[in-house]
C-alpha cells in the first residue's frame, strides 16, 4: 500500500498528527529530532469489522536505521 491508501487514512492521520509529536518525549528524547529514516510496525487491535475510522492500532516496534539503504551504513557514528 502507498502512503495515500484510503484504507489506512485514519491510522496515518492519527499517527502523523496526533501521536508522532509524543513519541520522542515519551522515550526521554524530547529535545532530539525524530530519526531521518525509520519504520514503524503497527498491529491492528480492533475486532474484525470495526470501521476504519474507529480502528485502534498498537505500535509493535520502531526500527531506526538506514532501512534498506546499504550505501548509508558507512555513515553511522564512529569514534574516528
Amino acid at each position: 500500500y502507498g502512503p495515500e491508501e484510503v484504507k489506512f487514512k485514519t491510522l496515518s492521520t492519527n499517527f502523523l498528527e496526533r501521536d508522532l509529536p509524543k513519541v520522542m518525549p515519551a522515550l526521554g528524547l524530547g529535545a532530539e529530532p525524530i530519526p531521518l529514516w525509520w519504520t514503524t510496525d503497527f498491529i491492528l487491535a480492533s475486532p474484525v469489522g470495526t470501521p476504519s475510522e474507529d480502528e485502534k492500532w498498537i505500535v509493535g516496534e520502531f526500527n531506526c536505521s538506514c532501512v534498506g539503504i546499504s550505501k548509508c551504513l558507512a555513515a553511522y557514528c564512529q569514534d574516528s
